[in-house]
């Protein structure tokens, strides 16, 4: 009973934990722009993610919990990756797009997007007001890749 508790207690304190969004810098400038990337979960199996991957042909790395990168002002190349998930069992897919968003001095900016049939478009917009920078673009959605390695299967074999 004891370790039943124990691995109950255990299990509460990992599902609370929450992760915090990371910063990554591209400039020390103190009136530097950035660009947060959003993560929005509508149900269980139902969510999208947009991250960049890219800033002017730099990787940034994922930001997959959320995060925001701190850039220079003025016109970049963003690249885009949206994954989104629409039920159990249909997904999750992905898209990639560039943005060249021109962005102004001490802004924040975030991410959004939308699906519409089989086109995924994204954009990037003023995070007070929620005006659009720069145009919006839309690229086709496709399957995700899959993991190609499998996890081995131990069975015990008692003498």
């Amino acid at each position: 009973m004891r370790n039943v508790l124990l691995a109950i207690l255990f299990m509460t304190s990992i599902a609370s934990c929450s992760i915090a969004p990371e910063l990554v810098s591209l400039s020390e400038a103190p009136d530097a722009p950035d660009i947060s990337t959003k993560w929005k979960k509508y149900e269980q199996f139902n969510w999208d993610r947009i991250e960049m991957i890219s800033v002017d042909d730099k990787f940034i790395g994922p930001l997959y919990w959320g995060g925001a990168v701190k850039m220079e002002p003025g016109q970049h190349l963003i690249t885009v990756k949206m994954s989104f998930n629409r039920g159990l069992g249909t997904g999750p897919f992905e898209a990639q797009v560039a943005l060249r968003p021109v962005l102004l001095p001490a802004q924040h900016y975030v991410l959004n997007g939308s699906v519409e049939g089989v086109e995924v478009t994204v954009w990037v917009e003023d995070a007070a007001t929620g005006v659009r920078v720069g145009e919006s673009q839309s690229g086709q959605w496709r399957d995700m890749p899959r993991q190609e390695t499998s996890t081995p299967i131990f069975i015990p074999i008692k003498k």
